[in-house]
Formats: C-alpha cells, sequence, structure tokens
C-alpha cells in the first residue's frame, strides 16, 4: 500500500521536476545516484526553506486581503467625502468658488448644465363654430419657441439655521432669451387664444359677489355698457383673443373689458395676465427670498427647500370680497397643513440613498405642492455613459377624490389627471395637466381636437445617478389649460345676461392655451468628468477589492500547500537521516517497480 515513505519519495521527485532537474525516468536505474550522494541546488531542497517561502506567500496574501478589507472602505469615504462636498453647499464653497457652489449659484457657469425653456402654444382654428355650437374644438400646436434659461442666485447667506440645520437664503433669479435660431417662429407668431383677462375678471367677480351680492350686479351692469366707449362687446370678444406668443407668455397684454372695469371701480389697475412672465434686470431685487437646507448636518436633507418666496407655510393672497380697495386677505393655499407646508428638494439634487423602485419628493412651484415621483418598474437609463434612474410622477398625485381621497387637500375634484390651480390664481378656472391631456381621463372632458398625446415627448422625468443623488437629466412638462362654461347672470335692472350659451354641458370644457417644457441634461464633457472623478475612483476600489480578497486567497491557499508539503518534507528527511539505504532501494522500487 502507499505509505509516508511512498508520499515522501513522490513529493520529492515533484520537487525536483519543479527545480529543473532531469526527470529519472529517463534515467536507466543504473544511473540513479543515492540522494544522499546527490548534491541538491533546488531552493526547496529542506522543509525549512519551504516552511519560510509558506510563511511569506501566507503573510502576503494575508496582507493582500487585509488590504482589500481595510484600504478599500477607505477609497469608499474619500469618493463619499467628495460626493459630498459637491453636494452640499457652504459658506466655505461660496469664499472659496468651489465647483459646485459656482454650479447652484450661477447657471452662466460651465459647471451648471444648459437649461433650455421651450414653450408649444395652441391656436385655436375653429373659434365661432366653437362658440356657437356648430363644431368641437380645434387646435393646432404652434412650435417650439425655444428659450435659453439663467439662473442667478443673488445675496446669498448662510448661517442661519432651522432645528440645528444649516440654511442658506438667496433671491433665485431666472430669465430667458428667445433663441430665433432654434425657434421655427418668431415670437410676434398671432395666436387666437383663450381671453384669460375676461377668464382672471370671472374669478375675481366672484370672489367679491360672495362677499356683497350687490357687487355681481354692479359688474354685470358696467360690463355690459362697454359700447358706450365704442367697443363691441360680444361673446366672442370675451372669450377669444388674439395676441402675439411674446404677450401671451411673457408681456401680458391689456383688454378693453379690463379698462373699463378698472374705471367702474370693480377690477384692480394690474391685471395683464402673463402665463409666465419675464423679471427684468430692474426687478430682480424685489424677488422673495427662498430657503433651503445646506446638507452640512445631513447629506439627505441637501437642497431641500425650507421655505418658497419666504414662505415654509403656503397662503395665497386674496381679495376682499366685501371691497377690492382693502387690503388682499392672507388664507391657506390648499385644504390641509400637509398640503401647505413647503417640502421636497429643489429637483436638482437628492439623497445618495435613491434605490431602484424608490420614491423622491421634488417642489413643483408651478403648481405651488410638492409631488411625490417613483422609480416605476426599477427603470434605469444612461446618460452619457452614465447609469441613472429614471422618476416619473406618481400617479396617485393627479388622481381625484374619489379615486384617492388625500387629494380633496388639493381640490382635486374633477377628473384624474388635473391640478386645479384655480384657488392659487385668484380664482382664476385654470388647470394643470400633463401635454395633450396626456394621463387624463378625457371621458368626463368635452373633446378637443388636434391633441395627440406621446408619452415619449409629453412625460415629465428626473433621471437621478445614485451614487451620487445628482439629477443629471430632466424633462418637467406642463400643459395650462382654461375651463369656460355658460354664464349666467341678473343685473340690478333685473336684465338676464346669458353669456356663452352654446357652452353648456354635463362635460368640463377645458380650452387648451400652452404647453412648456424646462429641460436639461449633463454634457459629454461634464459626464466624462463626473466618471473621471466618481467612476474611476470606484472602479479602483472594486477592482483592488476582488483583486486582493482573489489573489490573497490563492497565496494562503498556495502557502498552505507548502506547509503540507514542508510536513511532507520533513519526515521525509527524518527517514533519510535514519536509513539512507532503505530510502533509496524504497525510492528505486517506488519509481521503477520490481525487477
Amino acid at each position: 500500500g502507499i505509505n509516508a515513505e511512498y508520499m515522501g519519495t513522490v513529493f520529492n521527485r515533484i520537487i525536483e521536476v519543479m527545480s529543473g532537474d532531469r526527470d529519472p525516468l529517463y534515467q536507466s536505474p543504473q544511473s540513479v545516484q543515492s540522494p544522499s550522494s546527490s548534491k541538491r541546488c533546488c531552493p526547496f531542497c529542506s522543509s525549512t526553506k519551504i516552511w519560510v517561502f509558506a510563511i511569506v506567500l501566507t503573510l502576503v496574501g494575508l496582507s493582500l486581503i487585509g488590504v482589500a478589507q481595510w484600504v478599500t472602505p477607505y477609497i469608499d469615504e474619500q469618493i463619499e467625502d467628495g460626493i459630498r462636498d459637491f453636494v452640499n453647499l457652504s459658506l466655505d464653497g461660496q469664499i472659496n468658488g468651489k465647483d459646485s457652489y459656482k454650479g447652484w449659484s450661477d447657471f452662466h457657469d460651465s459647471n451648471a448644465p444648459p437649461v433650455y425653456f421651450n414653450v408649444y402654444m395652441f391656436n385655436i382654428t375653429n373659434p365661432v363654430e366653437y362658440l356657437t355650437g356648430k363644431e368641437e374644438l380645434k387646435v393646432k400646436e404652434v412650435g417650439p419657441f425655444v428659450y435659453r434659461e439663467y439662473r442667478e442666485k443673488l445675496n446669498v447667506t448662510f448661517g442661519r439655521t432651522h432645528a440645528g440645520k444649516p440654511i442658506v437664503t438667496y433671491q433665485d433669479y431666472i430669465y430667458y432669451v428667445f433663441d430665433k435660431f432654434a425657434s421655427p417662429y418668431p415670437e410676434d407668431t398671432p395666436i387666437v387664444s383663450a381671453n384669460l383677462v375676461f377668464q382672471a375678471l370671472n374669478g375675481l367677480l366672484r370672489v367679491w359677489a360672495s362677499g356683497n351680492p350687490m357687487t355681481l350686479g354692479g359688474f354685470v351692469a358696467a360690463y355690459s355698457d362697454v359700447t358706450q366707449f365704442g367697443f363691441n362687446n360680444t361673446d366672442f370678444s370675451r372669450l377669444f383673443t388674439t395676441q402675439s406668443t411674446a404677450d401671451l407668455i411673457w408681456n401680458g397684454y391689456q383688454d378693453i373689458n379690463l379698462n373699463v372695469l378698472v374705471q367702474a371701480g370693480f377690477a384692480p389697475n394690474n391685471l395683464s395676465a402673463p402665463y409666465v412672465g419675464n423679471i427684468t434686470d430692474q426687478q430682480k431685487y424685489t424677488i422673495p427670498y427662498d430657503s433651503i437646507y445646506t446638507g452640512e448636518e445631513n447629506d439627505a436633507d441637501a437642497r431641500s427647500y425650507f421655505s418658497y418666496h419666504e414662505q415654509s407655510y403656503l397662503k395665497v393672497s386674496l381679495l376682499d370680497p366685501t371691497n377690492v380697495a382693502n387690503p388682499p386677505l392672507s388664507l391657506p393655499l390648499w385644504g390641509t397643513d400637509e398640503a401647505n407646508f413647503v417640502t421636497g428638494g429643489d429637483a436638482t439634487q437628492f439623497p445618495s440613498t435613491v434605490f431602484q423602485g424608490g420614491y423622491v419628493h421634488a417642489f413643483i412651484s408651478e403648481v405651488m405642492r410638492t409631488v411625490r415621483l417613483k422609480n416605476v418598474g426599477g427603470r434605469t437609463v444612461s446618460i452619457n455613459g452614465i447609469d441613472c434612474y429614471r422618476f416619473t410622477i406618481d400617479e396617485t398625485e393627479l388622481q381625484n377624490i374619489e379615486t384617492n381621497p388625500l387629494n380633496a387637500a388639493y381640490y382635486s375634484n374633477g377628473p384624474n389627471g388635473l391640478v386645479n390651480l384655480t384657488r392659487a390664481e385668484q380664482f382664476t378656472p385654470i388647470f394643470v395637466t400633463k401635454p395633450h391631456f396626456f394621463d387624463v381621463d378625457t371621458s368626463s372632458i368635452e373633446k378637443v381636437n388636434g391633441l395627440q398625446p406621446n408619452p415619449m415627448i409629453h412625460e415629465s422625468y428626473l433621471d437621478i445617478e445614485p451614487n451620487s443623488g445628482g439629477c443629471l437629466n430632466a424633462a418637467k412638462r406642463l400643459q395650462i389649460n382654461l375651463q369656460v362654461s355658460n354664464l349666467t347672470f341678473s343685473g340690478l335692472d333685473g336684465t338676464v345676461y346669458d353669456w356663452f350659451p352654446h357652452l353648456k354641458s354635463n362635460k368640463m370644457r377645458l380650452i387648451p392655451i400652452l404647453w412648456m417644457e424646462e429641460v436639461g441634461t449633463m454634457t459629454e464633457s461634464q459626464a466624462n468628468d463626473f466618471k473621471d472623478s466618481i467612476y474611476k475612483a470606484k472602479s479602483l476600489s472594486y477592482y483592488l477589492l476582488w483583486v486582493g480578497y482573489i489573489l490573497g486567497t490563492l497565496l494562503v491557499a498556495f502557502g498552505g500547500v507548502l506547509f503540507t508539503l514542508a510536513m511532507i518534507r520533513k519526515g521525509h528527511e527524518a527517514v533519510q537521516a535514519s536509513s539512507p539505504e532503505y530510502f533509496e532501494s524504497g525510492y528505486q522500487h517506488a519509481v521503477y517497480g520490481s525487477a
């Protein structure tokens, strides 16, 4: 049978072969010398040297495992510190002009991604036929009107805290520059649209009439007498207007209806009704202040709102229904405290704890509320070679009170898919939807011809990089709609005024005005810088971890094999020392067999 002497002989020959000695299998039995008389040059000749080499390999292997276990977390910690330094805002960043501060505070800076503001107008092509009830509303999309959006943070102040968390306060100056080369239409393009001025006055009328019923009759009487000013007052002029795109979006426009009512004392003289409005250089220092958390105390709070336009609890200024000359009344905007508290991020930065299938919250100033977004199905997209999680508006956010009773706080009494801004807009019946009524329950809305909803171009989304929490690509897309309906009033003399009689309907009538998108993405050069600073370091840490573990484990395992060889070799040496003749004969018998 195989015994220790035989195994020692075999391992001895293996070592000789590894050391380069001629294989004795190719020698004649007569040429084989006694091991005791053979001079060996192999470094493994003795068990002591094998022990030393085994110890060295084991120590090197353990060192590599130690590097993998202790050094890679250190590298990861340094990466996290770098991300934290980039994400968080601080006075030090302001003083030293760090890239993170410059990219946040000034969108002219090379560290800020370019942002574009695109507007698509809906031109009404059959206003007469619609008003007379002969046809359904028909619209044609005109656009885009392309603008470069710039943001600049003014009067940035650090030092305040809330509940121990540092806050930075600033004025968010946003302005837009028309890009005539990227726009297929000029800004003076005429658009037939709904008359927002009249609808705004109608909303104010309802407020005033709630406090003073006589106001209603006086309003109607004054409005009905506009013909004395040489203006032919008709349902058409009340419902529709033709204005340039620039006036509808930015400048606003004066309407003869408004002028008459101002003179009669039934309307303020500052209604011009632009849908967006552009702040002039002279007006920028009058912008209300915003405050966000810096993230220095807690990374998860970085760039989350503490207050918007100097309000941490949202309120709306409504005209006193008893007297338009009185100071406005300050009332809660939404129906619950939870809905009125300003929370959520500014949609540029989120915690690095975002995960697939999870949620994030952002405060959307256009609709004056915090919105929850979800990574549906764990969807991942690549932005210039960087993997991001795509978040879209959670469907529950736009459900009506029948589907989601919690949305009663936002007065969501209409069909699914609408955001009711009537209260926020001084009771002007404005409703925000996704473009082209995408995701809107149109079964409860009078049909509008010319709309073609497409999720590829009408869905809003945020693409968030999970390591940093940064939003690398985004599109915010909203459509502004005006609700219209039949209006019936009684004047002071008892005369009944029936405006828009053909608009009587059991369904909600919405006239699309425009849809707009705010889009921005990290440039390729910015993406390369990001990958160099984050991904390469992450890759180094990852490979160092696995190479350390794998190579270290292999070396430790090989060291274990050598320990075993050394033990066998030591036993073999003991046999040689005690009985060299027996070893020689046993060796020859083991290798060549018996004669």
